[in-house]
Protein backbone atom coordinates (compact mmCIF):
# COMPACT_ATOMS: atom_id res chain seq x y z
CA UNK A 1 0.00 0.00 0.00
CA UNK A 2 3.00 2.24 0.48
CA UNK A 3 4.07 2.18 -3.35
CA UNK A 4 0.57 2.74 -4.44
CA UNK A 5 0.34 5.74 -1.82
CA UNK A 6 3.34 7.32 -3.10
CA UNK A 7 3.00 6.85 -6.79
CA UNK A 8 -0.77 8.55 -6.40
CA UNK A 9 0.81 11.34 -4.63
CA UNK A 10 3.07 11.99 -7.34
CA UNK A 11 0.56 11.92 -9.92
CA UNK A 12 -1.50 14.21 -7.94
CA UNK A 13 1.31 16.29 -7.65
CA UNK A 14 2.15 15.57 -11.41
CA UNK A 15 -1.02 16.99 -12.47
CA UNK A 16 -1.39 19.69 -10.46
CA UNK A 17 2.09 21.31 -11.51
CA UNK A 18 0.44 20.78 -15.21
CA UNK A 19 -2.47 22.43 -14.15
CA UNK A 20 -0.62 25.23 -13.17
CA UNK A 21 2.16 25.67 -15.47
CA UNK A 22 -1.08 25.54 -18.69
CA UNK A 23 -2.34 28.18 -16.75
CA UNK A 24 0.29 30.32 -16.67
CA UNK A 25 0.80 30.14 -20.20
CA UNK A 26 -3.00 30.74 -21.34
CA UNK A 27 -2.35 34.26 -18.92
CA UNK A 28 1.66 34.63 -20.68
CA UNK A 29 -0.36 33.87 -23.92
CA UNK A 30 -2.83 37.14 -22.80
CA UNK A 31 0.04 39.52 -22.63
CA UNK A 32 1.40 38.80 -25.48
CA UNK A 33 -1.37 39.94 -27.29
CA UNK A 34 -2.08 42.71 -24.72
CA UNK A 35 -0.63 45.14 -28.37
CA UNK A 36 -3.17 44.05 -30.30
CA UNK A 37 -5.93 44.29 -27.70
CA UNK A 38 -5.24 47.53 -26.68
CA UNK A 39 -5.57 49.30 -30.17
CA UNK A 40 -9.25 47.93 -30.15
CA UNK A 41 -11.05 47.58 -27.11
CA UNK A 42 -12.25 50.67 -25.36
CA UNK A 43 -9.90 50.62 -22.00
CA UNK A 44 -6.88 51.48 -24.65
CA UNK A 45 -3.49 51.22 -22.12
CA UNK A 46 -5.52 51.05 -18.69
CA UNK A 47 -6.42 47.37 -19.57
CA UNK A 48 -3.60 46.10 -17.99
CA UNK A 49 -4.28 46.99 -14.80
CA UNK A 50 -7.87 45.79 -15.12
CA UNK A 51 -6.51 42.50 -16.15
CA UNK A 52 -4.14 42.25 -12.87
CA UNK A 53 -6.63 42.56 -10.27
CA UNK A 54 -9.56 40.50 -12.58
CA UNK A 55 -6.67 37.84 -12.94
CA UNK A 56 -6.01 37.83 -9.23
CA UNK A 57 -9.22 37.47 -7.93
CA UNK A 58 -10.28 34.41 -10.37
CA UNK A 59 -7.58 32.49 -8.11
CA UNK A 60 -10.55 32.60 -5.61
CA UNK A 61 -12.57 30.36 -8.18
CA UNK A 62 -10.49 26.96 -7.88
CA UNK A 63 -10.67 27.56 -3.80
CA UNK A 64 -14.15 28.13 -3.85
CA UNK A 65 -14.53 25.22 -6.16
CA UNK A 66 -12.38 22.89 -3.77
CA UNK A 67 -14.57 24.40 -0.65
CA UNK A 68 -17.74 23.57 -2.85
CA UNK A 69 -16.83 19.70 -3.60
CA UNK A 70 -16.17 19.22 -0.15
CA UNK A 71 -19.00 20.85 1.70
CA UNK A 72 -21.98 20.11 -1.00
CA UNK A 73 -20.82 17.30 -3.23
CA UNK A 74 -22.64 17.35 -6.86
CA UNK A 75 -23.29 21.10 -6.23
CA UNK A 76 -20.83 22.06 -8.68
CA UNK A 77 -22.38 20.86 -12.11
CA UNK A 78 -22.36 24.42 -13.70
CA UNK A 79 -19.11 24.22 -14.63
CA UNK A 80 -19.89 23.17 -18.27
CA UNK A 81 -22.21 26.64 -18.28
CA UNK A 82 -19.23 28.66 -17.44
CA UNK A 83 -16.94 26.91 -20.04
CA UNK A 84 -19.49 27.30 -22.69
CA UNK A 85 -20.31 31.27 -21.73
CA UNK A 86 -17.15 32.13 -21.45
CA UNK A 87 -16.22 30.33 -25.23
CA UNK A 88 -19.10 32.30 -26.50
CA UNK A 89 -17.78 35.57 -24.85
CA UNK A 90 -14.57 35.41 -26.90
CA UNK A 91 -16.08 36.49 -29.90
CA UNK A 92 -17.65 39.38 -28.54
CA UNK A 93 -14.84 41.20 -26.94
CA UNK A 94 -14.82 44.16 -29.27
CA UNK A 95 -18.37 43.96 -30.36
CA UNK A 96 -19.60 44.55 -26.50
CA UNK A 97 -19.37 47.88 -24.52
CA UNK A 98 -21.24 48.75 -21.73
CA UNK A 99 -21.06 52.67 -20.87
CA UNK A 100 -19.86 52.94 -17.34
CA UNK A 101 -19.67 56.96 -16.91
CA UNK A 102 -17.54 58.30 -18.39
CA UNK A 103 -15.79 55.58 -20.39
CA UNK A 104 -16.64 52.37 -22.49
CA UNK A 105 -15.52 49.42 -21.04
CA UNK A 106 -15.73 45.68 -23.19
CA UNK A 107 -17.24 44.06 -20.66
CA UNK A 108 -17.21 40.53 -22.35
CA UNK A 109 -13.58 40.99 -22.33
CA UNK A 110 -13.30 41.72 -18.35
CA UNK A 111 -15.90 38.92 -17.86
CA UNK A 112 -14.60 36.26 -19.93
CA UNK A 113 -11.42 36.99 -17.75
CA UNK A 114 -12.79 36.20 -14.59
CA UNK A 115 -13.11 32.07 -15.04
CA UNK A 116 -9.42 32.73 -16.75
CA UNK A 117 -7.94 33.63 -20.19
CA UNK A 118 -9.42 31.34 -23.03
Amino acid sequence: HILADVTMAFLIHLLVCTFGMGSWVAINGLWVELPLLVTELPEGWYLPSYLTVIIQLANIGPLLVTLLHHFQPGYVASIPRVVTTSNFLTGYWTIYTSNHYPNHRSTAMVANQWPGPP
